[in-house]
């Protein structure tokens, strides 16, 4: 069965973008990242939120295996992680904003969720921000 883009029926339905964020106080460096696991889940690394919507339901061992995903950044850059290409989701994906100086830096991006190694059938996407906070 084609998941349908947007469907209440899909699989990816629940599959919906947030603001993770992460502040602390110096020396400590300040970190938030997403993780997409091979299983369906999302993982948010930050102080908020706790949780996220899985990006596949049911959750599934091994679902990865037959997706791949992008990420595309609207503004800021990723400190690490996946990069910006197509990957597999097999073994997950992750996607990194960290801040070693104090002050603030943040990147807004888009995660498209594919059926083919190629990027052409899009399932799902959602809109994330990494916010990453290094206060005195």
């Amino acid at each position: 069965m084609m998941a349908i883009l947007g469907s209440v029926r899909s699989a990816f339905a629940q599959f919906t973008g947030a603001t993770i964020s992460r502040s602390t106080l110096s020396p400590a460096n300040a970190t938030a990242s997403l993780d997409l696991n091979s299983n369906g889940t999302c993982t948010p690394v930050g102080d908020s939120p706790a949780s996220l919507q899985n990006w596949f339901s049911p959750t599934t061992a091994g679902i990865g295996s037959s997706y791949w995903a992008r990420s595309t950044p609207n503004s800021g850059t990723f400190s690490g992680g996946s990069g910006t290409g197509i990957v597999s989701l097999s073994g997950g994906a992750g996607w990194t904003r960290s801040q070693t100086t104090v002050g603030a830096s943040s990147v807004n991006f888009t995660v498209e969720i594919f059926s083919d190694s190629g990027g052409v059938n899009k399932v799902a996407q959602a809109t994330f921000t990494l916010s990453a906070i290094k206060d005195v």
